[in-house]
This record gives C-alpha cells, structure tokens and sequence, in this order.
C-alpha cells in the first residue's frame, strides 16, 4: 500500500476515523444502554448525547496528539 505524499492527509484521514469510530460506538451503547432502563424514546436521547459526548472525547484526545508541539507553545 502507498502512503499518500501529503502527511496531513494522512493525519486528517486518522482523525477522520478516530471521530467516526467514537460517534459509533456512542449510538450504540447510548441507544442500548437508554432502550434498556426506559425504551426507545430514551434510548435514542441518550444515543445521540453519548455521541458527542464521545466526538468531545476525541477532539481532546487529537488536540493532545497532533496539537502543537511543546517547544512551539513557548515561542510567541
């Protein structure tokens, strides 16, 4: 596999994926976890507040991991 010649496309593709994977993952334990305790109607609330709440999580975690770097936080 060739990897692309732009490394921020590459970077964009990961966060692109990482955002993807945890907006999924939210529905579907929110919706479970919600359809479990009260039905539908909350299970769907609940899929779509675990949903980003997990796409907060993840831009978090990207800040840290492709933010700037430390030498460049201290230079004005």
């Amino acid at each position: 596999m060739e990897t692309p010649r732009n490394p921020r496309l590459l970077q964009r593709l990961i966060v692109a994926l990482a955002y993807l994977v945890a907006t999924v993952a939210g529905l579907k334990y929110g919706y479970d976890f919600g359809a479990e305790i009260s039905g539908k109607v909350l299970g769907v609330v609940l899929a779509i507040n675990s949903a980003i709440f997990c796409s907060i999580v993840v831009g978090m975690l990207v800040d840290r991991v492709f933010g700037p770097k430390a030498a460049a936080r201290n230079e004005p």
